[in-house]
């Protein structure tokens, strides 16, 4: 072998890596610096969404491209669109990414329980769900007073409902 030997090494994590060899019978031992770059994109990082909000209320989410080790994806060229059961949500534009993340605004305008998908468009990264949110009503808005008929007799009991929403009409 004339002193040289071959040897095969995975890295997984993207940067700069050092990769250090040393005789263990002698005092002698080398180094090389080896810049890792990422793979390419395999998946979508979502950043947690509160678990609570209010009706309405902007939520910043933030995306990021990672391949198959967990590096972010920098030179990722891709865009995704999000997606959500609630045709009420305020979601963004399908759009890309800057370095390997996108930021997106969005809102659930309806009480109860949301979650949102963010998709690849294409199709070549699997959708990812976002954490859900339990969306509470916003401060009241107005008052709806309904009677049961449209005219009653002078001195007859008559039923009325009143309810109290908020600005996208939950109660």
């Amino acid at each position: 072998d004339a002193g040289v030997h071959g040897f095969s090494v995975t890295l997984k994590t993207a940067g700069t890596e050092s990769i250090t060899v040393s005789d263990t019978l002698l005092p002698v031992a080398g180094s090389a610096a080896i810049a890792v770059q990422h793979a390419p994109a395999s998946g979508f990082q979502l950043a947690a969404l509160p678990a609570t909000a209010e009706a309405g209320q902007p939520l910043s989410l933030a995306i990021s491209a990672r391949d198959a080790f967990g590096n972010l994806a920098t030179s990722y060229a891709g865009s995704a669109a999000l997606t959500s059961a609630d045709p009420t949500d305020i979601l963004p534009a399908a759009g890309g990414f800057t370095a390997g993340v996108r930021v997106v605004s969005l809102a659930f305008v309806k009480a109860g329980t949301h979650v949102a998908t963010v998709a690849e468009v294409g199709g070549g990264i699997a959708a990812v769900d976002t954490t859900s949110v339990a969306v509470g009503a916003a401060p009241p808005f107005r008052i709806d007073v309904s009677a049961a008929g449209a005219s009653t007799i002078a001195g007859t009991a008559g039923a009325i409902t009143v309810k109290l929403l908020d600005r996208h009409g939950n109660t």
